[in-house]
């Protein structure tokens, strides 16, 4: 028993302990520390941003492209498990203007016929168990003559390309 007990000079070191305790603190056995709290408090003024000089920004749209470029770049070239390729890629896809509204339908137009001129080959394939004519190409998708066919094919999957690469754009 008498190794449970505490010595006197020890439990009076912990009353002294006790009474410099900030009550105010939740904590158990958080001692109020001035030069700590001075401490933090410089940290965290000195982290604030400090004011910058604002200059004009160029508002013309190569400047934009530019920006956007550079910006989507540095983004890619800073993360370390991204490869090159794909940078590449990225600043490629860049170079590409944005497609406004109009010029979405147009494009999804120009595609939508490429796939049905496609889809009209295979059917007259399967419809006549050979490969069909291109006289027979042509006279069932209103062409004149394979030229306009292959040119409206042609067509179709530049715009389908041109749609795909700005949704990436979008998306990246």
């Amino acid at each position: 028993q008498r190794g449970s007990e505490a010595p006197s000079s020890e439990i009076s070191e912990v009353i002294d302990t006790a009474s410099k305790v900030n009550r105010s603190s939740t904590m158990p056995g958080f001692i109020k520390d001035e030069s700590l709290d001075l401490y933090i408090g410089n940290e965290a003024l000195r982290r604030l941003p400090t004011k910058r000089k604002v200059s004009r920004m160029v508002r013309s749209k190569a400047a934009k492209l530019k920006r956007r470029q550079t910006n989507s770049e540095a983004m890619y070239r800073k993360a370390a498990s991204v490869p090159d390729s794909l940078c590449d890629y990225a600043h490629e896809i860049h170079a590409i203007s944005r497609v406004t509204p109009k010029e979405e339908k147009e494009l999804g137009t120009k595609t939508q016929e490429a796939i049905r001129l496609k889809q009209m080959y295979d059917d007259l394939q399967g419809k006549y168990g050979r490969e069909p004519t291109d006289e027979e190409w042509c006279a069932a998708a209103g062409k004149i003559n394979m030229e306009a066919l292959r040119e409206a094919i042609q067509d179709g999957m530049e715009a389908k390309n041109l749609l795909v690469a700005s949704n990436l754009r979008m998306v990246q």
